[in-house]
């Protein structure tokens, strides 16, 4: 039995490599199913996040629906479960885990996916993300934003390559479009960026 999207893709190769059948199953479907008996059947496996109050398990009960999946892939899609086996694609986007991947791949040449999370675990997204405490120096209380809620993703990229070349304007210094690009680049760490896009994915 194979579900996803290799269980379509290489079926052929497989039943022909290893003589065998392969029963494909919807992957979709198996997620759902899945996914109905863990929250209401076992204890302990849903749970609240906040960052300002504790985690809190919810009690495993049968009338959970409808609710909505969002199943976080190479892709992310919204699935909306209105029953056992009754389900529905909502919405989705194209930006998901292979966003991260992708992109981290270019910024900082890493290769595997755990050295990309161990990177971005060693970063500090407020080197590179423009946070609500930079545009007013504290809580935006009134609107329940923190200083440390991010107002704009790599926003500080932009903002310290102006700033850097209104300095050269200042002191007329010469411009070398490929070396002021290094420059830019290395001052900010690959850990702050992946912190930076991983939040942001």
């Amino acid at each position: 039995m194979a579900t996803g999207g290799g269980a379509f893709k290489y079926y052929d190769h497989i039943k022909e490599s290893l003589g065998i059948n392969v029963l494909r199953e919807d992957e979709m479907e198996c997620l759902i199913i899945g996914l109905d008996w863990f929250i209401t059947e076992i204890p302990n496996e849903v749970f609240t996040y906040s960052e300002t109050l504790p985690t809190e398990f919810v009690e495993p009960r049968p009338d959970v629906y409808p609710y909505l999946l969002v199943n976080i892939g190479s892709g992310v899609s919204m699935v909306k479960v209105s029953g056992p086996r009754q389900f529905q694609r909502v919405g989705g986007t194209s930006l998901g885990g292979g966003t991260f991947w992708g992109i981290m791949s270019l910024l900082t040449g890493s290769r595997t996916f755990d050295d990309m999370l161990a990177m971005a675990d060693r970063g500090d997204n407020s080197g590179v993300d423009l946070l609500v405490g930079d545009i007013y120096g504290t809580d935006y209380g009134k609107i329940g934003l923190k200083a440390t809620t991010i107002a704009s993703t790599f926003g500080k990229v932009f903002k310290m390559k102006r700033l850097a070349e209104r300095h050269a304007q200042a002191v007329e210094a010469p411009t070398h479009p490929e070396s002021d690009s290094d420059t830019d680049a290395s001052q900010f760490s690959h850990e702050d960026m992946s912190r930076s896009l991983l939040y942001a994915i």
